[in-house]
């Protein structure tokens, strides 16, 4: 067998599928970000006594002043990117684990199932629909004591990611 030589045309050719190539790969790899969430978890102990917000909190502020609670103070923060299945989570407390994970992600939002367990044992069972850019606040009314709020926010993009977490 002799090879045959590859013509000038062949090499065009060659050039333009394997582009190609590239460029479907390239919009693949663009859809699966397009397709993630940036997921923030923010677990904060209140209290009703008078008292302070930790300075770690102040992005978030105006959400917490309109609980009925005096003071504030972060407890855990975590960013975690998923898409459809993937898990976030985080330990609350020496005994409670904080489980958040992708159920839909949809253009305009995305469904959760969040599971909050104490002891092995689920205490929090909860699906959500979260709008992008938005976020939903979860608390313990306890009428003595200190009480737990869990900020779940979903954002867009990783460069979005604002707040408590990485800071």
């Amino acid at each position: 067998l002799t090879p045959t030589p590859i013509t000038p045309f062949a090499k065009i050719i060659g050039a333009v599928l394997c582009g190609g190539g590239l460029l479907l790969a390239a919009a693949d790899g663009a859809r699966a970000e397009a397709d993630a969430a940036i997921l923030e978890l923010v677990a904060i102990q209140a209290s009703k006594s008078d008292g302070s917000l930790d300075p770690r909190l102040r992005p978030m502020a105006a959400d917490l002043q309109a609980l009925p609670y005096g003071s504030f103070s972060l407890i855990s923060a975590r960013a975690c990117t998923v898409s459809t299945g993937d898990r976030c989570g985080m330990r609350v407390t020496n005994e409670a684990y904080l489980v958040v994970r992708a159920v839909e992600n949809a253009e305009r939002y995305l469904r959760v199932n969040v599971v909050l367990t104490r002891g092995n044992r689920p205490v929090l069972d909860a699906d959500l629909k979260i709008n992008r850019d938005a976020g939903v606040m979860l608390t313990n009314v306890k009428r003595e004591g200190p009480a737990l709020i869990v900020s779940i926010k979903v954002k867009d993009k990783p460069g979005a990611a604002t707040g408590v977490v990485g800071r």
